[in-house]
This record gives structure tokens, C-alpha cells and sequence, in this order.
């Protein structure tokens, strides 16, 4: 394949005796002229058959010089007809393949990748009918921003809130687990766990409460609140009596009450319960309360504060985000894959441009060199008709040289002599 500007041609070269009059020739021509003046002949009739002798003389040479040119011109002709071929049916072709090409493969991503495909049909599917949801919701919320706090550190805030109950409430434990102090603060979590957990979910009921206070909607609501609420209310006074049974025993300042209570642990439980309750509630007993108290109320305010009043509200804004995200990575994948075959496609398509570009180039120089013959032809006819003339004037100058008298008009016209020579007879471009 041609992709480089052609090389200059080596033009044929018409004999120097026409393209160049030197003093041997010029010298003859004098002489020539000189003796024709001595002979007594008539200047008009011997210069006349002196131009059409060398006129006849030039065209033999002139023919043959265009027979090599119109050799040349051919040879030229044929590869500019191989180049143009070359441009026009291969490189053309391989052009329309590489957009044929490209079309497949963007075809076939896209029912592979694309939106054609059931994976990308179906994460469309699945984000229209999300924001669907979510359009309804917005519509029954007028529209409203959601309203919700904390975000991703709301667990962090109540595992902070449930921690925080653990050396509250493990001294009510140690009554029991004395040796197992581990015993003792894993029940202490669970505890804080509990707690914050039931936080959780009366602060979510009292967020979300329904707008209309309708007995089958308030009802349930209000029993589920009342349980949590009685559970809780009875769990911190159970695990503030024994808390404060643990600190009596562990100061021994009543040894009359450590024997009651060793002796209502070899009795049962339930002279176990007696005796523990029996015992008055201390200031410290009541801090104990509040705290337990302030930490569950401080989880309910979290709540409450990380939920929005709407119940499906927030589930329809994460459904839409992440069937958004799931759309958006298809996306992306056949996004990237289309890049990329459009890279290469562009990549072979500048190749092939580049290449035809150079190729046009070549046609243009070949097509110039094959035009540049005829010119190179019609050059050297004009220097030979010129080479003519001027050996005319040579003979001229011979001619008067002689004493005779001067011949003054008798020189012939460029336009004359080329009349006399043969014209380029090579094919021309179409």
C-alpha cells in the first residue's frame, strides 16, 4: 500500500544540439552563411531552406523525444490508476468494514451491556418503580424534605447509650455472681442493650403515630407502649433493689441483715424477693433509677429524632438511591465498555484517515509528475524552435558577413518554426 509521497520521476531529455546552441555549431552556421553569400545565392531563399533543413532535422529528434515521454506519461497513468484504485475500492472498503465493524460491536454491547440487555431492563425496571414509590410518598408528605438525624451514627449513638448502661447497672448482678464478675457484665449488656432497644421502639412509635386517631391504629400503639413501658418500669426497680442488697451485703454494715439474706438464699426465691424488698430505698437507689431512667429517655429522644414521621418515607428514598446506584453501575460498565470501543474505533479510523490522506497526497504528486510531462514535452519543442532561430541568426551574421548586401528581414519567427515542429502527441488526463 502506497502512503508516502512518490519520489521525482527522471524526465527524458531531448539531444542538447537543440537545447543548447554552442560556439562549434554556431561557428558552422557562420561559415554556412558566408559561403552561401559568396555563391552569389538569394538570402531569402537560402536562410528559408537553412530553418527547414534544421526544422526537419529537430523533428526526427523531437519525435523520438516524445515517444520516450509518452512511454513515461503511460507507466505514470497506469500507477495513478492503481493509486485511485487503491484509494477508492481498498482503502474505502476497509474504512466502511471498520465502521461496520464498530456498529456490531456497539450492537452487541448493548444488548449484552446495554440498555437492551435483561440485567440493565431490569435495574430500569426496578428504579422507575422505586421512584414511582417514592412519588407517592412525596405526594401524601407534600412534598416535604425527609426529616430525619443521625443517619449512619445513629447506631453508634445508642451502642453509646447501651455501654453506658453497663456500669450502671452491673452492681445489681454481683449479688448473684460474686466469683463470675464476667457473668456480671455480660448481663449488665444485655440489660443496656434491652433498654436501648425498647428506647428504640417507643421513640419510633411516638415519631410515626398516625395522623388519625382512630381506635384500631391508637390501640395497638398504645398496649405496645403500656407492655415496654411496665417491663421497663419493673426491671429497673427489681435491679435497684438488688443493687442496693449487693452494696449492704459488700460494706457489712449490718450483720444481722447479711445472715437474713444468706439465710433467704437457702430458702428460696421467694424468701430471697422478701427480703430484698423489705429494704427502704436510699437516695443512691433513686439515682440509680433516674439514671437508668434518663439514659432510656435520652434513647427515645434519638429515635424519635432519627425517624421520620412518615412510616415508608425513608424506605422509598433508600429503595430509590439504591435502585439508582444498581442503574448507575450498569451504566458505568456499558458506559466504559462503549469508551472503549469507541477508542479503537477512532484509533483505526485516524490509521485508515492518515493512510488516505497520504495516499491523496500521492495521487496528487503522481498526477502532477504525469501532467508535467506534457509540460517537459512542450518545453523542449519551445527551446528547440528557440535553438533554431538562434542558429538562424548565425547564419545571418555569416551571410552579411560576406559584403553582400544585408539581409535584414529574412530571420524567422519562433511562431514560423514551431508551426514546422511536430506537438506532443501523448494522451492527456481525461
Amino acid at each position: 500500500m502506497s502512503s508516502s509521497l512518490t519520489k521525482p520521476i527522471a524526465l527524458p531529455h531531448l539531444s542538447r544540439r537543440w537545447t543548447t546552441a554552442d560556439t562549434a555549431a554556431a561557428q558552422g552556421d557562420r561559415n554556412d552563411g558566408l559561403r552561401a553569400a559568396r555563391e552569389g545565392s538569394d538570402g531569402a531563399r537560402v536562410i528559408d531552406q537553412f530553418w527547414r533543413k534544421l526544422a526537419s532535422e529537430c523533428a526526427s529528434d523531437l519525435l523520438r523525444f516524445y515517444g520516450d515521454c509518452m512511454r513515461l506519461r503511460q507507466d505514470q497513468d497506469a500507477r495513478l490508476e492503481r493509486l485511485r484504485h487503491e484509494h477508492d475500492q481498498e482503502m474505502v472498503g476497509q474504512a466502511a468494514a471498520n465502521q461496520r465493524q464498530h456498529d456490531d460491536r456497539l450492537g452487541t454491547l448493548k444488548r449484552e451491556l446495554g440498555p437492551d440487555s435483561a440485567p440493565f431492563k431490569q435495574a430500569v425496571a426496578r428504579a422507575e418503580d422505586a421512584h414511582k414509590t417514592l412519588r407517592g410518598v412525596r405526594g401524601e408528605v407534600n412534598s416535604r424534605p425527609l426529616r430525619t438525624h443521625f443517619g449512619p451514627f445513629y447506631l453508634v449513638v445508642m451502642l453509646i447509650l447501651a455501654l453506658a448502661e453497663v456500669p450502671v447497672n452491673r452492681a445489681a448482678f454481683e449479688l448473684t455472681f460474686r466469683e463470675e464478675p464476667l457473668f456480671s457484665l455480660g448481663l449488665a449488656l444485655a440489660v443496656g442493650l434491652v433498654l436501648i432497644f425498647f428506647s428504640h421502639v417507643i421513640g419510633l412509635i411516638l415519631r410515626q403515630w398516625p395522623r388519625r386517631n382512630s381506635f384500631g391504629q391508637v390501640a395497638p400503639r398504645l398496649g405496645a407502649m403500656a407492655v415496654i413501658l411496665a417491663v421497663v418500669g419493673s426491671g429497673v426497680y427489681f435491679m435497684a433493689r438488688m443493687r442496693q442488697a449487693f452494696l449492704r451485703l459488700t460494706a457489712a454494715e449490718n450483720d444481722g441483715f447479711a445472715q437474713r439474706l444468706q439465710d433467704a438464699l437457702r430458702g428460696g426465691a421467694r424468701e430471697t424477693v422478701s427480703v430484698i424488698t423489705d429494704l427502704p430505698l436510699t437516695l443512691n437507689d433513686w439515682t440509680f433509677i433516674a439514671i437508668n431512667v434518663l439514659l432510656f429517655v435520652f434513647g427515645i429522644s434519638a429515635s424519635f429524632l432519627r425517624h421520620d414521621p412518615h412510616p415508608d418515607y425513608e424506605k422509598a428514598v433508600k429503595e430509590g438511591r439504591r435502585a439508582d446506584r444498581a442503574l448507575g453501575r450498569l451504566e458505568k460498565r456499558y458506559g466504559d465498555a462503549v469508551a472503549e470501543e469507541t477508542s479503537r474505533y477512532e484509533d483505526r479510523k485516524r490509521s485508515l484517515d492518515t493512510q488516505m490522506s497520504e495516499l491523496r497526497a500521492t495521487i496528487a504528486a503522481v498526477a502532477d509528475q504525469s501532467s508535467g510531462i506534457l509540460r517537459h514535452c512542450e518545453s523542449g519543442r519551445q527551446m528547440a524552435a528557440q535553438t533554431i532561430r538562434t542558429r538562424c541568426g548565425s547564419f545571418q551574421e555569416g551571410f552579411n558577413a560576406a559584403g553582400a548586401p544585408k539581409l535584414l528581414t529574412t530571420m524567422p519567427t519562433n511562431a514560423t518554426i514551431l508551426a514546422e515542429l511536430p506537438t506532443p502527441d501523448i494522451r492527456r488526463e481525461p
